[in-house]
Formats: C-alpha cells, structure tokens, sequence
C-alpha cells in the first residue's frame, strides 16, 4: 500500500522545532533468587535512606548529571560490606521504568560490637557524599537510623552477587552523539529495585540509544554484569530508534520551507527518546529497505488559527502547507492538492487520530485531537472516502507527545 519514500510527521511539542531523531529503547529485568534466613540475634539492624534528588526522565534528563538513589544506596552497602560483617535484609528503590529513581532505602544488620564503629563509618560516608553532590544535588539527604530486628535476611551468597552488581552495573550516559553535538546517542539507568514475592529480588533497568547496535551493546553489558552475579536475565521487545542525519537533503527542504513560511530559522534538534518515527521506519519495508530509508523528518505543527499566506482559508488545520512547500514532491499548489486526494487513508486510537497521505514519493503523517477534528480535515481536504484501518503499527496515544 505504501510507496513513498519521505515522511513527514507533522507533530511536535514546542513551536518551532524539526526533529531528526530519537532514541530505542529496551528494558533489561534481572532476577535473583535468595533464600530467606532467620535475622541474627546479636545483631544491630539501621536502616540507610536517600531522597532529596531531583529524578527526572531517564531520557531526556539523562545527560544533566541527576544522582541515582539505587546506585547511592548500593555503594554504600558495597563500602560497609568491605568493614562490616553485613547482613542484608530489604532493598527498594525507584518505581518507574523511565524515570530517575529519587528514593531508595535498605535495612541491614552488622555485628552489635561494632556499632560504634559503624556509626563513625556512616558519618565519613554521608560527609564525602554531601560533598560531592553539593553542586548537581543540593537537596540531597541520606540518612541512617537504627531500626528493629527485621524476620529475615537475604542469604550470604546472593546478598554479595545483588550489591555488587547493583555497585558494578553501568549507569548514566554512554556515549555522546557525533552526529548531533550536545546529543547522548546513549545510555542506561538503573531504574527500580524490588523485593517480590518470598524468595525474589527483581532488578529493572532501560537502555536507550538512537544507534540500534549501540542499544544492544549496553544492553548486553547490563545482561554480562547481573548474569555474572547469577540472575536470570530477560528483556523487553524494545522499540528501534531513528539515527540522525543531519546531511538528509529532506531536512534541508523542510528547514527552507519553513524559513520561507515563518522568516525564521527552526531549530533541528534530536530528542534522547522514543519517537513514532523509529517505529515507522521499522515497519515499512520501502523505507528500512531503501537507501532512503532515512530520510525522514518531524515537522512542528502550527499554532491554532494560523493561516498560510499561500492557502489563507486553511487555518489550523493546514497540514498540506508543509507539503506543498516541496518544490522537489510538488511542481504546484494545485499539482499537489491533486496529488493528496489520490491516495489516503486514516485510522484511530483512543482520543486521536492519526491522518496519512501518500503520493509517489512523499507520505504525510498528521494528527488530530478528536473526531471532530479529524472530520474537518476529511471534509476540507480530501475528495474521498478514507478507510479507517491500515496495517501500520501506531504506538500508544498520550497526551504531550509521544516520548518513552
């Protein structure tokens, strides 16, 4: 059904903008399995707490250097397991896969001899820390407070595989990108630690990267450093990036386009996240098999009420403006809306509506808020029927555009 070789995806977050890539992204699930032992008697129980940082999303906020609890909380572990005789009895931290985890806490014992020593231990930690995270986490806090004998411990054996994994396992930026400066091309983050279950310990953490072999390296050295310690290792089905070419000569045509339209220049940005154009350009075969499987750009769409000074009478629902601005797809107006009546289709998810055009050699990608919406722009553009299906697949639906 589909022929055409360009894409533009006429959606967008802020006034504009023109995107020329995006991030993959895949979740990495470690499992491990401990057997539960009865806490010892002549021990001291604390519990180590952080909060006070500043989270974000593991994408888009990556790169600003945001402290990640579960890793704050393994360190520590990992330095008192290297003095103390430590027993482990909970770690939890983070709650959603794509965010920086701001919290975490884990209840532990050590020998009740040694609590003095323990203490002044604890005070060097939280005092080298506060020092190093005074500039990118001001209100960083972490805390210890001695707590009551927990029911249980974590067995010895999976108790130092876990620390030293969660200590070990990579996190943060990767690698910046080449082809975009100021853009990570990727990353990791140890999103979550949970306790589940009797027996159970699941550890979740996200790889991005908008070069899929790069996604699948730093997934792979997240897999070697948990599988090591001796989880079970599976991952998600993931969703493919789209690589940044800023040489794209439809880029070029797009950013004229819009400097002719708006007398300004756009900003041609990439975003650390996940975009439908990496899905697009994995799906249909004409563009992942093509040269120009690439060559494909985001478009801003305009503000409510805005009128082309070519096509005065489109207001906000101008779509073909962008189109037609492609001396190169369109000899004339009148071609091109000759063109868009040929060949169009449409289909819907929950609240929007997605609206695709396809000529010989250009596809266009409009959504639409609602249903009233979309029958505006059936009524005012299009001479015929559109079929409400198409076999292309459509990540879900949010509002505030649609980065994983």
């Amino acid at each position: 059904m589909l022929t055409g070789k360009y894409l533009l995806n006429l959606d967008s977050e802020d006034e504009g903008e023109l995107f020329i890539g995006c991030a993959g992204g895949i979740d990495t699930l470690a499992t491990f399995r401990y057997t539960a032992g009865a806490a010892p008697a002549d021990y001291a129980y604390f519990r180590v707490g952080v909060s006070g940082l500043q989270g974000g999303h593991s994408g888009d906020d990556i790169e600003k250097g945001r402290v990640n609890s579960n890793k704050v909380v393994a360190r520590f572990l990992w330095a008192a397991m290297q003095e103390f005789d430590l027993r482990l009895s909970r770690f939890d931290g983070g709650n959603l896969r794509n965010a920086i985890p701001r919290e975490a806490f884990a209840v532990f014992g050590v020998p009740a001899g040694r609590k003095a020593g323990f203490a002044a231990f604890c005070e060097r930690f939280a005092a080298d820390l506060g020092a190093e995270f005074r500039l990118r986490e001001p209100s960083f806090m972490i805390d210890f407070s001695e707590t009551e004998r927990p029911a249980s411990v974590i067995d010895a054996a999976t108790q130092r595989g876990l620390v030293y994994a969660l200590a070990g396992v990579p996190n943060g930026v990767v690698e910046m990108s080449f082809a975009v400066p100021g853009l990570v091309e990727t990353s990791t983050n140890l999103a979550s630690v949970k306790f589940e279950g009797e027996d159970r310990i699941v550890v979740t953490s996200s790889q991005r990267s908008s070069v899929e072999s790069a996604k699948l390296c730093v997934m792979r050295s997240v897999e070697a450093v948990f599988a090591l310690a001796g989880a079970e290792v599976v991952h998600s089905d993931g969703y493919p990036g789209w690589e940044p070419d800023p040489a794209s000569h439809l880029l070029e045509v797009t950013a004229g386009a819009y400097e002719r339209l708006f007398g300004t220049k756009p900003r041609v940005r990439a975003i650390h996240a996940g975009l439908e154009c990496g899905l697009f350009l994995e799906n249909i075969p004409v563009w992942k098999w093509s040269p120009s499987a690439r060559r494909c750009a985001a478009c801003i769409r305009p503000t409510s009420g805005w009128k082309s000074p070519r096509s005065p009478g489109f207001g906000s629902c101008c779509w073909r403006r962008c189109v037609a601005s492609d001396p190169a797809a369109f000899r004339s107006e009148r071609r091109a809306t000759n063109r868009l009546s040929h060949a169009a289709f449409a289909f819907g998810t929950p609240g929007i509506f997605a609206i695709f055009v396809v000529q010989k050699d250009l596809i266009v990608c409009r959504k639409v808020s609602s249903a009233s919406s979309f029958s505006c722009c059936r009524a005012e553009r299009l001479r015929h029927s559109i079929p409400t299906t198409s076999t292309i697949p459509m990540p879900n639906a949010r509002s505030g555009g649609n980065c994983s």
